[in-house]
């Protein structure tokens, strides 16, 4: 196979937020950046779904959400998609929610309030750094 043919292919992203106007500027940072937004979700539910559709890298995850909220979806995402990479994405602090978030299948948790160019640079240091490369029981973290 000739290396010059070689493309890599975007990360691919599931948004699971209540709030549409987040998903809207998560999907147009991400794709600004170079990755594809394969589905969103407003609710657990629905990101459920579009996560077992759709078998993304990532799935940023929001915790309050109406139907089903992020921690009851977090370990049936896990479960339906092992290999994605599921990063929190809320207001809550990470400190009190980390450990919680670990034993139920989250790799990551940015707390809302960043900017969305450092967004999209932790999604990408989440998808590049293996979890074997992490401490044990280590939670990648993007807070204040």
């Amino acid at each position: 196979m000739n290396a010059a043919a070689f493309v890599p292919r975007p990360i691919r992203v599931v948004i699971i937020d209540d709030t549409e106007d987040i998903r809207f500027l998560l999907r147009h940072a991400l794709e600004r950046g170079g990755m594809e937004v394969v589905a969103e979700a407003g609710d657990g539910r629905e990101g459920i779904e579009a996560v077992r559709e759709t078998q993304p890298d990532v799935v940023l995850l929001d915790l309050a959400m109406p139907v089903l909220d992020g921690r009851a979806a977090l370990p049936l995402l896990r479960r339906d998609a092992p290999k994605a990479r599921i990063i929190v994405l809320s207001g809550f602090g990470a400190d009190l929610l980390s450990d919680e978030l670990l034993s139920l299948g989250a790799d990551g948790y940015i707390e809302k309030g960043h900017s969305l160019r450092a967004i999209i640079e932790y999604v990408e240091t989440a998808v590049s750094t293996p979890p074997s490369r992490r401490p044990p029981g280590a939670i990648l973290r993007l807070v204040d």
